[in-house]
């Protein structure tokens, strides 16, 4: 608990933080007004730009937090401390968990705030939200462990970037050439589309994209494991 509190503490300090958290408000804002002045009540798929925002805010986050001690030389001293290296990591990766959720909450309250909290044709407001704070989790998952592989919040944060916005539509691509790439996370971690009323006939059981989403958060997990106690600093 106390690294978590060290973690949080170092993250609340960052400028950045602050920066993107307070955008979070006044961009949902702005597409509140834009709902308001189009009639448009569906909130899954007109906050979708919103989202996305957020998506790439919980990405720059993610790249920063272990690349930056690497670029300013403080991992030793970090690794220095009586806690075991893959328990500090951890640390970090909870703090960024507790980003995605403060940014979840802060566009949630604001749709709140604004009476825009609706229902969707296909679900309601709170599962809506979770479904997609998921997926952001998952970007986030992906993004944080580049920063680990690479050691650079520049290389991670290219990477993680191209993924989000050319991956979905590479792996679409090849899915019609091969049906592994169906079987993609990027294909699968929008657990949205399993709520209309007649979800696409290309979709995977829902079951299957479960599987394939904890599948790949294991996989997350063991490269962190094995990269952190193997890799030396």
């Amino acid at each position: 608990m106390p690294l978590i509190t060290s973690e949080l503490f170092k993250l609340i300090k960052d400028k950045m933080t602050f920066y993107l958290l307070g955008m979070i408000p006044l961009i949902t804002l702005l597409f509140v007004y834009f709902m308001k002045t189009s009639s448009i009540v569906n909130m899954t798929d007109s906050f979708g730009p919103c989202i996305a925002f957020m998506n790439i805010f919980v990405i720059m986050i993610a790249s920063r937090l272990v690349a930056l001690e690497y670029e300013r030389e403080t991992i030793k001293a970090l690794f220095m401390q009586p806690n075991a290296r893959i328990t500090i990591i951890y640390s970090k990766y909870i703090a960024l968990i507790l980003f995605t959720v403060a940014s979840y909450l802060l566009f949630s309250g604001t749709l709140w705030v604004t009476d825009m909290a609706v229902d969707s044709l296909y679900i309601s407001f709170e599962w809506g939200i979770l479904l997609k704070w998921i997926e952001t989790f998952i970007i986030g998952s992906g993004a944080f462990i580049l920063s680990i592989i690479f050691r650079s919040s520049a290389i991670s944060l290219t990477c993680s970037l191209l993924i989000l916005l050319v991956g979905k539509k590479t792996m679409s691509f090849i899915s019609q050439y091969t049906e592994a790439g169906n079987y993609s996370l990027i294909l699968n971690q929008d657990l949205t589309v399993y709520t209309q009323t007649v979800p696409s006939p290309d979709l995977l059981p829902l079951s299957l994209a479960i599987t394939i989403i904890l599948l790949h958060l294991a996989l997350y997990n063991l490269a962190l494991i094995f990269i952190t106690k193997k890799r030396d600093v």
